[in-house]
C-alpha cells in the first residue's frame, strides 16, 4: 500500500469521487510498478508512467470544469504578462469561460422566461468580457421594463448602454446558432463557478509573481509583511463574495434611500398596503420578504381580511396577488370581492335576488376586478411545493406582490416529506415559506385557525401564545383578528373588529380598529363606516 493513501482514498478516487494529487499519483504509480500490476511495465518506465497519469489527472480536472484540451488562444482574454498562473491554465479557465457565458446567453435569448431566475443566480461581474457582460446587462434591463426581447431589441439596448461604442448584432446571431442541451439553471451556475475558477487562477498567478519580484528584488521588493497582508486581504475579499458576506457599510446607502421615501410615495418602500390607513401608518402595510401569520377563531372573518388585503394589492394598486384557498372555491372567492368592491350584499348575489341598484354598482365594479393581476389556485390537496413553485413562476414571469395562503393548517406536506408530527409539520411549512418569501422578495400572508376561547375565558381577545410556538417563531409579524359581535351579538361593539398587532419585527405592536361590514363581506377604516 502506498504510504500518501488508504484504501479509503483509493476507494474514492476508483470510483470517480476524487481527483488525487500528484504526490498521490506518483506515489500509487510506483506502488503498481513495484507490485508487477501496472501492465507488466518494467522499472525504468516509472518516469513515464509517472507522467502519463499527471496528465490524465489534468485531462481529468479540466473536463470536471468544462473546460477542453486543444486550445491554442484565448478569445477575448490576453495573459498579462506580469502573471504565470501556469502553462495551459490561464488559457483553459478563460476558454472555459467562453464556452459557458454564449451558452448561458444563447439559452436566455431563446428562452425568454429565465431570464428572471437567472438573474437570481448571476452578477454582471461574473462575466469576464465587456460584450457579454452588456448583453446581459441590456437582457436583465429589457425584462425588467417588460419590453420586447429579441435580437434587434437587445442589439439596441446594449448601443444605448455604451453610447454606440459597442455593437454585437454580430455576437447575438452567433449566440442563437450555439446548440445548447442543458437547462438555463445548469448554465448560469456554470458561469458562476467558472468565474470564481477564474479569480482564483488569476490571484494565484498574481501571489507566484509578487513572490518572484520579492526574491529578486532584494530589499527593494516588496518585503515579507506587505506580501502577508496583501494575502490576507485578497483570500478575505474571495471568501466573502463565496459565501455571499457584506459589511453593514454596503447597505447604508439604499437604506438612507428608503427612509428618505417613507411617507412620500408608496413605490419608495415597495411595502404592500392592506387597505387600512391606521394599520399601515403603524407597520407600513406589509413588506417583502417577509412572512406574516393572520390568525384567528372560526368564523371570525379571517378569509373575508385576506381577501381585502389581495383585493387592495390587485384592484386598487395593479399589483399581481396569488391566493392558494383550500378553503372555497375560486367562484365563491370572485363573488366576495366582487361583492365587496361593488358594495353589493352578498346574501343579496347568493339568493339571486339582486335589485337594479345592485346591478349597477356591479356593473361599475366589473371592470376594475376583471383586469386585476389575481391569480386563485383552489386545489384542496394544494402542498407546500406546489405553492412555492407556483410563486416562483408568478414572480419570475408576473411581478408577484403579494402570496396568501387561506390557511397553512390545511395545507399538505408533499409525500415523503411530512414526518407525521403536526407541530414538525407546520414548523417546516412555516420555515420554507419564510425562506421562499425572502428568496423572492415578496409578503406571504398564511392564515391560521386557533382555536375558540373558553366559555369560561373572561377576555376572548386572542393573544400571541394562541398561535402554536412553531409557527410563530419563523412569523415576522403575527396578526390577530378578534370581534366581540362573533361571541355575543349584543355587544356595544357589534360592527367593530380589532386588528391585533401581536408580533412585528419591523415596528411596533399594537391594535387597530376597523369597521366590519359583514354584508358587503369587507373591513374597511372606521372612518369610511
Amino acid at each position: 500500500m502506498p504510504t500518501t493513501l488508504n484504501y479509503q482514498a483509493i476507494g474514492k478516487i476508483l470510483n470517480g469521487k476524487q481527483l488525487p494529487n500528484p504526490r498521490q499519483l506518483v506515489s500509487l504509480a510506483s506502488w503498481l510498478i513495484r507490485e508487477g500490476v501496472a501492465g507488466g511495465a518494467e522499472r525504468q518506465n516509472e518516469g513515464e508512467a509517472v507522467q502519463h497519469l499527471l496528465q490524465l489527472r489534468e485531462t481529468a480536472h479540466a473536463e470536471s470544469l468544462g473546460i477542453y484540451e486543444g486550445v491554442d488562444e484565448v478569445r477575448g482574454n490576453e495573459i498579462p504578462d506580469t502573471v504565470h498562473p501556469g502553462p495551459t491554465v490561464y488559457r483553459l479557465v478563460a476558454d472555459a469561460e467562453r464556452r459557458a457565458e454564449q451558452a448561458l446567453l444563447s439559452s436566455m435569448l431563446k428562452s425568454v422566461e429565465s431570464i428572471g431566475v437567472v438573474a437570481e443566480i448571476v452578477r454582471p461581474d461574473s462575466f469576464s468580457d465587456e460584450k457579454p457582460r452588456e448583453v446581459y446587462v441590456a437582457l436583465l434591463e429589457l425584462y425588467g421594463r417588460h419590453s420586447e426581447i429579441s435580437r434587434s431589441s437587445v442589439a439596441a439596448q446594449v448601443m444605448q448602454q455604451t453610447a454606440g461604442r459597442i455593437q454585437v448584432a454580430e455576437y447575438l446571431s452567433s449566440l442563437m446558432e450555439i446548440v445548447t442541451d442543458s437547462t438555463t439553471v445548469y448554465y448560469a451556475k456554470r458561469v458562476v463557478k467558472v468565474a470564481q475558477v477564474r479569480r482564483i487562477a488569476l490571484l494565484g498567478g498574481v501571489l507566484t509573481d509578487l513572490a518572484g519580484q520579492s526574491l529578486l528584488a532584494g530589499d527593494e521588493g516588496p518585503d515579507l509583511d506587505s506580501l502577508v497582508d496583501y494575502v490576507e486581504d485578497e483570500l478575505q475579499s474571495f471568501m466573502e463574495d463565496f459565501h455571499g458576506l457584506g459589511l453593514v457599510a454596503n447597505s447604508l446607502e439604499p437604506v438612507i434611500d428608503e427612509a428618505e421615501g417613507i411617507g412620500k410615495t408608496e413605490s419608495a418602500t415597495e411595502s404592500i398596503s392592506s387597505g387600512f390607513s391606521e394599520f399601515d401608518s403603524l407597520r407600513s402595510g406589509f413588506h417583502p420578504g417577509e412572512l406574516v401569520i393572520l390568525g384567528g377563531a372560526s368564523g371570525i372573518g379571517k378569509s373575508t381580511l385576506g381577501l381585502q388585503f389581495l383585493r387592495t394589492c390587485s384592484v386598487k394598486y395593479a399589483g399581481t396577488g396569488f391566493l392558494a384557498s383550500l378553503q372555497m372555491h375560486r367562484n365563491e372567492a370572485a363573488m366576495r370581492i366582487l361583492a365587496a368592491e361593488g358594495r353589493v350584499p352578498l346574501h343579496h348575489m347568493r339568493s339571486a335576488s339582486m335589485t337594479d341598484e345592485g346591478w349597477r354598482r356591479l356593473q361599475q365594479a366589473m371592470p376594475s376586478v376583471s383586469s386585476a393581476p389575481l391569480y386563485i389556485q383552489d386545489e384542496p390537496t394544494h402542498t407546500l411545493q406546489q405553492f412555492i413553485r407556483t410563486c416562483e413562476w408568478l414572480s419570475a414571469f408576473k411581478h408577484l406582490k403579494l402570496a396568501l395562503i387561506d390557511s397553512i393548517d390545511l395545507m399538505d406536506m408533499d409525500p415523503g416529506l411530512g414526518s407525521g408530527d403536526y407541530e414538525r409539520d407546520l414548523a417546516y411549512m412555516a420555515r420554507e415559506l419564510r425562506k421562499m418569501a425572502k428568496k423572492l422578495n415578496v409578503p406571504v400572508i398564511a392564515l391560521f385557525q386557533t382555536e375558540r376561547p373558553q366559555r369560561n375565558r373572561t377576555d376572548r381577545r386572542p393573544e400571541l401564545y394562541d398561535i402554536p410556538a412553531s409557527l410563530e417563531k419563523y412569523a415576522d409579524a403575527v396578526i390577530l383578528l378578534h370581534r366581540e359581535d362573533a361571541y355575543d351579538r349584543d355587544s356595544p361593539r357589534a360592527g367593530e373588529a380589532d386588528l391585533i398587532i401581536a408580533k412585528n419585527r419591523t415596528g411596533p405592536i399594537g391594535s387597530v380598529t376597523l369597521a366590519f361590514q359583514g354584508h358587503y363581506g369587507r373591513f374597511v377604516d372606521m372612518s369610511d363606516s
